[in-house]
């Protein structure tokens, strides 16, 4: 886990590196039901399991409030491509809980997980949004992201 300062964040690569994965699955389980997913705390488990087994390339980032006391979280991928030239990071998830909000949470996670993907010689980082996010448009747009590169477009196989 790093600590810069007062901000614990920790890159979690491994299951068995998850500081307090009880608190980080509840995490992410209000994540899941603030845009109306649901999971329950095994399937969550389980998901991160799978993601982050051996020969993975998925990332977790947690930010602590203190050790045991997860605040945030960002989930990608890191993916290979042609338009990147190599190695980009597909960031699939990103989550302040409720209480830690409008303090600049969300940006130092940024900041940390931009400062890891150059450190990693990770040139490109891709992510989604709402339309209607407008705090997370607003912070994309401060941290220099394109918000006019157009939609996700997705199709479900397995269900």
């Amino acid at each position: 886990m790093s600590d810069s300062g007062n901000v614990l964040i920790s890159v979690v690569q491994h299951i068995s590196q998850i500081d307090a994965p009880e608190q980080v699955v509840s995490l992410i389980s209000r994540q899941l039901k603030s845009y109306g997913a649901s999971g329950s705390d095994e399937a969550i488990l389980g998901a991160l399991e799978n993601a982050l087994r051996e020969g993975r390339r998925a990332v977790l980032f947690c930010r602590y409030a203190q050790p045991g006391e997860p605040v945030a979280f960002a989930f990608g991928n890191v993916c290979s491509g042609l338009e990147s030239g190599g190695d980009y990071l597909w960031l699939n998830e990103l989550y302040v809980d409720d209480t830690w909000r409008r303090r600049g949470v969300a940006g130092e996670l940024l900041d940390y997980i931009e400062s890891w993907a150059r450190t990693s010689r990770i040139g490109y980082i891709a992510l989604t949004t709402g339309t209607t996010n407008s705090a997370a448009l607003e912070l994309y747009r401060k941290k220099g992201y394109d918000l006019d590169s157009g939609p996700w477009i997705d199709k479900a196989l397995l269900q």
